[in-house]
């Protein structure tokens, strides 16, 4: 099966679905494509940090988080809030696509973009920036709440 795109309009699953006929194939569409292919937000994380060999430390130091805590999440031990989800998933390099699955299945809103803090939030996310600590200067200076 052939790379998935980024935008992932009905249209576009649903002719990628036509192609999807081996075992591997299915697992795959259904763990990339539905909210149900993770049981929660650490398995998609961990799933995450394995396809795009992401190194702990590194992703502990650009999310802004406590290693204890950082383990705790990523064990399933701890429910991370909304922020510490944002925070994980810019200090991993997660699209807009990717950190709004990750919220849901946090159960948490996901971004809106008739809400300026996220609407930031989700074009620092575009950019492709990846440290959590750039994206609180821009939060503060704009009189917004940073991520905590």
């Amino acid at each position: 099966m052939n790379k998935i795109q980024e935008q992932k309009t009905t249209g576009g699953l649903i002719e990628t679905l036509k192609k999807v006929k081996t075992m591997q194939d299915k697992e795959t569409f259904i763990r990339e494509n539905t909210v149900n292919g993770y049981r929660d937000f650490a398995d998609y994380y961990n799933d995450h940090m394995i396809r795009n060999q992401l190194d702990t430390v590194e992703l502990i130091k650009k999310s802004n988080i406590s290693s204890n805590y950082f383990y705790n999440i990523i064990n399933g031990d701890r429910k991370p809030g909304r922020d510490k989800v944002l925070a994980l998933c810019i200090g991993a390099g997660m699209s807009y696509t990717e950190t709004n699955r990750a919220l849901k299945l946090a159960g948490v809103n996901e971004l809106y973009p008739k809400n300026e803090r996220d609407v930031r939030i989700a074009i620092f996310i575009n950019n492709g920036q990846r440290d959590v600590l750039t994206l609180n200067i821009e939060l503060e200076e704009a009189g917004l709440e940073i991520l905590k």
